[in-house]
């Protein structure tokens, strides 16, 4: 590294260049465009300047017929030059001290976009959309405040209703002020600082709490600067809205985690209610965990009962509010070390193969439900990897019939109405409507909309059938487009069976099964046209064949010749040798005998490919008799 700035030190054929020249540019744009890339994948937002005031670069070269500006040679002109780096050398650069000065420069410029961010809410109150704050927010009454950020407009509304009944002694708009998501919120963890500024809900709650960068918020003093003294998170029950409340935990760590940090809790849950069972007029139960709700159900088969799911915070009456709010509250306590390992195995993207080992690590028994305090990398080991195994499950496609839960519940649905291609028509909105009632479906139906239009699209690459009919104009790719073909030759979906698929050969012809053989590889008797003769191949396209004559020596008495054909393995090979000799009985004999030496019986049995095959001439086909055997011949030499 250089402490007095950038430097450059160059040579041809041993003359000193104090201008530079090619060789010099050449190893300049190499060097600082890898270290630039490097940089970039470690998310650090540096430029070719910053790094060349760390560097002394000396270059000496030997080049034929150099051309340079004058006679003083101050600079390479020609020949042009090209340097490559070896990657080695690079990583070698990169252990340098001067990177963590690096790596301190772009920490400072981060910290001025979101400081930027934040000055805005320093002299007076922010106004933001759809934030109903609390009055005594911004005063002397700040610590006692408490932000509710909850899933959306509709648990807006849960909540401006449940603060009437309140939390620890405190209730109403003095205390209480509220703030809804919409939607996922952004994962810090990956994103730029740059996305991170840009972004609406994470610039909403930094204005909202009155946060600061680089602020150590386990001192009182930096405490009381807030517009609240406490973040209470209230999301569905399901797991999507647990994710919600991981993205959020793992906002407040990345770039506040002095608040986790606190011996007083900063940030609290609201478990709400998934399901009520009614059993009668002065008997409810109400669940808060989906593990607790299946457990009755199965423990109590038979039992005479009126079940609601709350499909969302909106679907709770008054009366419910009333009862559930604020009655299963706990504080999330923070570990350093080990919270700090699980937010990295779980948000950071370079973590994919600890996610996965994550995953089959998942306890499907169950857990009890903390009371008052929840320890944040149980939260996340519990909670959140039921959203990663139920996202997995909506997300991939079943292997047997090729649909994700959703399409296999409308289909269910189409069934279950009896709807008939032919009959009348229902809309889309209607059925997305029946389909959440009959099939138990407790996501958005916004999400079936979409799915059901897309079941009816029927152009190339859309999907692998059209189950549903579409009656009207459901979307298609741009007309114009020449290869958008359909043949029209669509099965309906209560004939499609598994397993009956054309069977086509690697040519794109289709294949005709005629006989089916079961072994260690399934064997498929195929005709490529209807009066041409069958195959015996196995799922590679594969015969094994016999030769009826693998080897043949005949005399042609016209050319005076010996002639023998060999096949081997692949074609028929001919050999054609003169003979003078009057005993031409004798000279075929012995060919015979040294053919028969070197070319056992055994080796006329041959696997060979049907593409292959068929490109031999129609003489040479008549000698191959097809073998019915369970799997290609497995010869001691692969080669």
């Amino acid at each position: 590294g250089s402490s007095s700035g950038y430097h450059e030190i160059a040579f041809t054929n041993g003359i000193y260049n104090g201008e530079g020249g090619v060789h010099v540019d050449a190893l300049q744009n190499d060097l600082f465009r890898k270290l630039i890339s490097r940089c970039h994948a470690k998310k650090m937002n540096i430029n070719a300047k910053d790094l060349k005031n760390e560097f002394i670069l000396v270059i000496m070269i030997s080049v034929p017929n150099p051309e340079f500006n004058n006679q003083s040679k101050t600079r390479l002109l020609q020949p042009n030059i090209k340097i490559e780096i070896e990657e080695k050398y690079i990583q070698q650069i990169l252990k340098w001290e001067f990177m963590k000065e690096m790596k301190q420069l772009c920490d400072f410029r981060e910290s001025k976009i979101l400081q930027k961010m934040e000055k805005k809410t320093r002299t007076h109150l922010p106004r933001i959309e759809n934030l109903d704050a609390a009055n005594y927010s911004g005063t002397k009454h700040s610590k006692d405040c408490i932000l509710i950020l909850c899933e959306g407009l509709s648990a807006k509304t849960y909540a401006a209703n449940g603060i009437n009944i309140g939390w620890k002694g405190k209730k109403g708009r003095n205390y209480f002020g509220i703030y809804p998501l919409r939607g996922k919120l952004l994962n810090v963890r990956n994103a730029s600082i740059k996305t991170i500024s840009e972004n609406k809900e994470v610039g909403d709650i930094v204005k909202t709490l009155h946060l600061q960068v680089n602020v150590d918020y386990t001192k009182e003093e930096n405490f009381k600067t807030l517009m609240y003294g406490k973040v209470m998170i209230i999301t569905d029950a399901d797991e999507d809205g647990h994710h919600i409340c991981s993205l959020l935990l793992n906002f407040f760590h990345f770039l506040y985690p002095s608040l986790l940090q606190r011996k007083e809790s900063f940030l609290y849950y609201m478990m709400t209610p998934i399901a009520k069972i009614t059993l009668s007029k002065k008997k409810v139960l109400t669940f808060y965990s989906d593990f607790e709700y299946q457990k009755y159900l199965e423990e109590h088969p038979n039992e005479q009962r009126t079940i609601k799911y709350y499909k969302g915070l909106g679907t709770s009456s008054d009366e419910e509010i009333k009862e559930t709010f604020g009655q299963k509250v706990v504080a999330f306590l923070y570990d350093n070390q080990e919270s700090k390992m699980v937010f990295d195995k779980i948000f950071h993207k370079s973590n994919s193969q600890e996610r996965k080992e994550w995953l089959t690590e998942y306890n499907h028994q169950g857990y009890e439900c903390p009371q008052e305090e929840y320890r944040i990398c149980d939260y996340i080991n519990r909670e959140l990897v039921r959203f990663s195994i139920e996202d997995c499950r909506r997300s991939i496609p079943n292997l047997y019939d090729g649909l994700k839960v959703s399409q296999r519940k409308i289909l269910y649905s189409v069934f279950k109405k009896n709807l008939d291609w032919k009959g009348k028509s229902m809309k889309v909105a209607q059925l997305a409507g029946y389909c959440a009632e009959t099939s138990n479906y407790h996501h958005g139906e916004q999400c079936l909309y979409d799915t059901i239009i897309k079941m009816t699209h029927s152009f190339i690459g859309s999907n692998n059938l059209p189950l549903l009919y579409r009656d009207g104009q459901f979307g298609c790719f741009d007309p114009e487009t020449e290869f958008l073909l359909w043949d029209g030759t669509i099965k309906k979906a209560k004939e499609i069976r598994a397993g009956t698929d054309q069977f086509v050969g690697d040519d794109g012809l289709p294949r005709n099964i005629l006989k089916e053989w079961k072994g260690e590889q399934e064997m498929y008797e195929i005709h490529l046209h209807d009066h041409e003769p069958s195959f015996v191949v196995n799922t590679n396209h594969i015969l094994t064949v016999q030769v009826s004559h693998p080897q043949k020596v005949w005399y042609d008495p016209c050319s005076h010749q010996i002639s023998y054909r060999l096949f081997d393995g692949d074609r028929f090979r001919y050999f054609c040798f003169p003979t003078t000799s009057e005993c031409v009985d004798i000279d075929l004999h012995e060919m015979e005998m040294y053919l028969e030496y070197f070319y056992q019986p055994t080796k006329a049995i041959y696997d060979i490919s049907l593409e292959d095959f068929l490109k031999l001439p129609a003489r040479e086909q008549e000698e191959f008799h097809m073998m019915y055997l369970s799997c290609p011949i497995l010869w001691t030499n692969q080669e």
